[in-house]
């Protein structure tokens, strides 16, 4: 089975502090397979139809012919607008309006990686990364969220 992590390619992107670089996916062993007993496969493929980079190639492929004038920055600009809208939507406390429109925000950031060139996972497994290795605040900020503590280079 091709491994979920490097989507077969064996290597995952690293964004690291001081460097950005490819490096050997610790899932696959730098295979791009792994290996699955038939129950595990069984119950992986039942509850997963594609990958999100499959996806992402899906909806950029929509994008692109519904909306062939799009560009980078219009795409940009519309997620810009739709992530208004979902605060909107929470703030009213309008819970099925803030659920498509964080449905509408995926979908944008999706098309933006595949008009941009990257994988939205592959981007997301990096910044996760990093944010594992960060140490972070435990008292929120005024709005009510947490940020990571600074570090001195």
């Amino acid at each position: 089975m091709t491994c979920p992590t490097c989507n077969g390619r064996g290597k995952v992107w690293h964004d690291g502090i001081t460097a950005q670089f490819f490096e050997r996916c610790d899932r696959c062993n730098g295979t791009g397979e792994i290996v699955q007993s038939p129950a595990t496969a069984a119950v992986a493929g039942a509850a997963v139809s594609k990958t999100l980079d499959q996806y992402q190639s899906e909806i950029g492929a929509w994008g692109d012919a519904t909306f062939p004038k799009s560009t980078v920055g219009t795409v940009a600009v519309h997620f810009e607008e739709e992530a208004a809208e979902f605060m909107d939507s929470l703030r009213l406390g309008d819970h099925d309006g803030a659920l498509e429109e964080a449905a509408d925000c995926f979908l944008l950031l999706l098309h933006f990686a595949h008009k941009s060139g990257f994988s939205l996972f592959d981007a997301a497994e990096c910044k996760m990364a990093l944010n594992r290795e960060r140490t972070w605040n435990t008292e929120p900020e005024p709005a009510g969220h947490f940020k990571h503590k600074e570090t001195t280079r």
